[in-house]
């Protein structure tokens, strides 16, 4: 006898569950290498991840700026916002840079809205950017040589743009991608001062940059496919520093910048409008990468995030350390060393809005593994909630007590329902009515079981996660079997995390015909469609797609839990 039963039914309970695996504090190893320069910081003992984390839009380049109405708005590329907002720097297909409103007060809980793309040249990735007396800057630069083009500026918030005026072979300082002599000025960040740089000690806005004066023995390859110049995005040997005071008529007027060129007799910094007089703040061969600062207000200290590629390919894992200093010009001390962090962590910053009033609790921003998504490193996320997005952990900035009460009680152990044996769906064996082995490039570890494997992941992050049918849509189906029966009364059902595929109705059969229908599904896999029954011993379970999103081409599932 077959047994239909509809989802209003009250033997069928359907809701969306929160999927927040437990975990923290965690503590990281301090492990600098031998030839660290820094000594360890007397003031800030070290960093405590709380284990309360999460991740938003997929898609990297994270550099927030407070403005005067309490959002943040922040740079973006490669990846997907709102829907079909779509850019890549480096095949150049859909490509452009993004803006991004960020609003909310709740850290983990923030609401990003694309503000649109700028068609930016291919290898053209956002620099820094911000918004002064209303008129907002932004710069790119080159990923291959990392060299600073310059900027482009709008005066209403991101609608109309006045164009950069310097080519993508030869940028606002004269260095370009064939600059033998090295390049100076790479991937410029802008110093975090607070809320409409509140905290700035003058009307200047600062720079951080990081260059590279003489040729390694070995090409550092940025894209991995090809050798690039000395210098790259990610990795170079100086940290330099710069100021300017804005305005339409001085962002791209070379002569109008100053350049940090070292200390008096009294200590006091000295400034430069000659580039070449120019002396770093940082020396340290191949470990001057991606450069964030923030001025922590109660600490009344600069917080530098600095993550670099361990190797001399992009691909390769990054380690990132954190300094600490009372003045931006130095002398800097180790705060923390963490290798492999993310495990492949990048764009690491501490927006200043969200630095607690008492200083202590922290929000610390990356991305991180985003070579898992095309070359499939599968690289682990370190710490839990790593991956290719804007990924937010909250952390404490510990005094020397603190830190030693939660190293006392850290732990790596993660509480994860997907991984309890209690998830009969471990032990299944899957079977789709077909999956796909190429999206917009090749996956060559496509898996037909990958929506079992307790992994709630998938494009644009890690493809091989999940199950992307072969251009299905209504019809699509997925079922699991088991060797001996299993009594089960609750499923959970994850959607792809692309925001194009989604499964708005499904019906669910047993072995022992048991049937209903399933609703909407959330739509980004970072709630799970809950659906509670009374007890049924089955042998098999199967899923079968009933209706799609307008936008879904390869229907799917990034994951599916079944529970006794």
């Amino acid at each position: 006898m077959l047994l239909f039963i509809t989802g209003c039914s009250q033997n069928i309970k359907e809701r969306v569950a929160d999927y927040v695996p437990k975990w923290g504090p965690l503590v990281l190893d301090n492990n600098p290498p031998d030839d660290c320069p820094f000594k360890q910081s007397d003031d800030i003992a070290g960093i405590v991840f709380t284990g309360k984390s999460s991740t938003l839009a997929s898609c990297d380049t994270w550099y927030p700026f407070w403005a005067p109405d309490g959002n943040l708005y922040s740079s973006w590329t490669d990846g997907i916002i709102d829907t079909c907002k779509w850019t890549d720097g480096i095949t150049g297909k859909f490509h452009g840079t993004g803006i991004a409103k960020i609003s909310g007060n709740d850290p983990l809980n923030l609401k990003i809205s694309s503000l649109g793309t700028y068609p930016d040249p291919p290898d053209q990735y956002p620099g820094a950017h911000f918004i002064y007396k209303g008129i907002w800057y932004y710069s790119t630069y080159n990923i291959g040589s990392a060299f600073f083009r310059g900027f482009r500026y709008s005066s209403d918030m991101g609608l109309t743009w006045t164009a950069c005026p310097y080519s993508t072979e030869k940028g606002l300082f004269n260095e370009s991608t064939k600059d033998t002599t090295g390049i100076r000025i790479g991937v410029p960040r802008v110093v975090d001062f607070g809320q409409d740089f509140r905290h700035s000690p003058d009307v200047k806005v600062y720079f951080t940059a990081h260059g590279a004066l003489k040729p390694d023995k070995l090409t550092r390859m940025a894209r991995w496919w090809k050798p690039d110049e000395n210098l790259n995005w990610l990795n170079g040997d100086q940290l330099f520093l710069f100021r300017i005071q804005p305005s339409p008529e001085n962002i791209n007027d070379p002569k109008k910048y100053e350049f940090y060129c070292g200390n008096d007799e009294n200590n006091n910094p000295v400034w430069s409008n000659n580039l070449k007089n120019i002396k770093p703040i940082i020396n340290w061969n191949d470990r001057c990468g991606l450069t964030s600062v923030t001025y922590h207000p109660v600490l009344k200290k600069y917080i530098f995030c600095i993550s670099y590629s361990i190797g001399y390919s992009g691909a390769s894992e990054y380690d990132t350390y954190i300094l600490e200093s009372d003045k931006l010009t130095g002398p800097y001390k180790l705060v923390t060393y963490w290798k492999r962090f993310g495990t492949q962590a990048y764009m690491v910053n501490i927006p200043s809005k969200f630095i607690s009033p008492d200083g202590k609790t922290a929000y610390l921003w990356y991305s991180a593994n985003y070579t898992n998504n095309f070359l499939e490193t599968h690289y682990p996320s370190n710490p839990p909630g790593s991956r290719y997005a804007l990924c937010v952990q909250e952390i404490i900035i510990a005094d020397k007590q603190t830190f030693e009460d939660y190293r006392k009680k850290a732990s790596f152990e993660i509480d994860d329902p997907l991984l309890s044996p209690d998830n009969y769906a471990l032990q299944a064996v899957m079977k789709t009515s077909s999956f796909s082995p190429e999206l917009w490039y090749k996956i060559k570890d496509a898996r037909e079981d990958a929506a079992n494997d307790g992994i709630v992941n998938g494009f644009p992050d890690q493809t091989y996660t999940e199950w992307a049918s072969d251009r299905e849509k209504e019809g699509a189906w997925i079922q699991l079997k088991w060797a001996v029966p299993r009594k089960i009364t609750k499923i959970w059902l994850f959607d792809r995390p692309n925001l194009n595929d989604q499964i708005l109705e499904a019906r669910i059969t047993t072995s022992d015909g048991f049937e209903f229908k399933v609703g909407e599904l959330p739509n980004d896999a970072k709630q799970a469609k809950e659906i509670c029954f009374p007890e049924h011993t089955v042998e098999w379970i199967k899923l079968e797609v009933l209706k799609t999103s307008p936008s879904t081409k390869n229907i799917g599932l990034s994951e599916i839990a079944v529970f006794k």
